[in-house]
């Protein structure tokens, strides 16, 4: 039997994100995030994994920004995530910048960015806190 505090794990398929440097950082022009940084870092492997491995939070939250709010990622495994780590407000947080998946991929994507201003939900951002383990401010891109 069940409790209200279970979870189904989400089985993270390989090839499908890259920890980026901030200099890939992409400038949203639909969007709201990322946020203005003072510093950036690079995630270890193992904050990735934890990160990854709450995917289920990812996907039962609903955009509060910009630009189509309420919206819902049905599953993490159908985008090509970019993972870049953020010093925002003193606080060391990961973006996360996905964007439709075009096809299967043998390679990591890395440095493989589209440029997409509108598209709606094939592209989003999200940020992560990994000291409080959960994921917030998700926003979709807008729809020309």
């Amino acid at each position: 039997m069940a409790s209200a505090g279970c979870h189904t794990a989400i089985e993270v398929l390989p090839n499908k994100s890259a920890v980026m440097p901030s200099h890939y950082l992409p400038l949203t022009a639909s969007r709201s995030n990322p946020p203005k940084y003072e510093a950036t870092w690079e995630p270890d492997q193992a904050e990735i994994d934890d990160m990854e491995s709450r995917f289920h939070q990812l996907q039962r939250l609903r955009a509060t920004e910009c630009c189509i709010t309420g919206a819902r990622i049905d599953d993490v495994n159908d985008y090509v995530r970019h993972y870049f780590g953020l010093v925002v407000q003193g606080q060391r947080l990961i973006y996360i910048d996905a964007f439709r998946d075009p096809g299967k991929r043998d390679t990591p994507p890395k440095y493989s960015f589209p440029n997409l201003s509108d598209g709606g939900d094939c592209c989003w951002g999200v940020l992560y806190d990994p000291e409080q383990h959960r994921f917030f401010n998700l926003a979709f891109n807008g729809v020309a």
